[in-house]
């Protein structure tokens, strides 16, 4: 009987290894994925962000308006251009269209590391 005792102990303490194992390498693997996911949302961003410009290029050009014009209103006749319509930040920030000529932003700015000119950026480089 007492060595029926011992192997459940072992089988016991062999688990809550296993699980203190698991543990670890979720705590070490969590960060990795949150920064990846990170990166993904900037770079579909700054996609979007390339598809406005393209879309306000092409506008422009149908319109006639030149560098500093206004813009409609509803953004309706720009995102015509655009495949699939209006696009939104994946990271939820907000698209600002801004004049002809003028590159659009993405209310996000700036990513997480606070850092210009890093991959997390939500901004349309030149």
């Amino acid at each position: 009987m007492s060595s029926q005792a011992n192997d459940k102990k072992l089988v016991i303490v062999e688990t809550i290894m296993i699980i203190a194992i698991i543990c670890t390498l979720a705590i070490v693997s969590f960060p990795k994925f949150y920064k990846a996911k990170i990166l993904k949302e900037a770079r579909e961003c700054r996609n979007y962000l390339k598809e406005i410009a393209y879309a306000k290029a092409q506008w422009a050009l149908d319109t006639k308006a030149y560098e500093g014009n206004g813009l409609p209103a509803d953004f309706s006749e720009i995102n015509a251009f655009i495949k699939g319509g209006s696009p939104k930040c994946p990271g939820g920030g907000k698209y600002i269209y801004n004049t002809v000529g003028v590159k659009p932003e993405c209310s996000i700015g700036i990513g997480v590391d606070r850092k210009s000119g890093t991959t997390d950026d939500h901004i349309l480089k030149d």
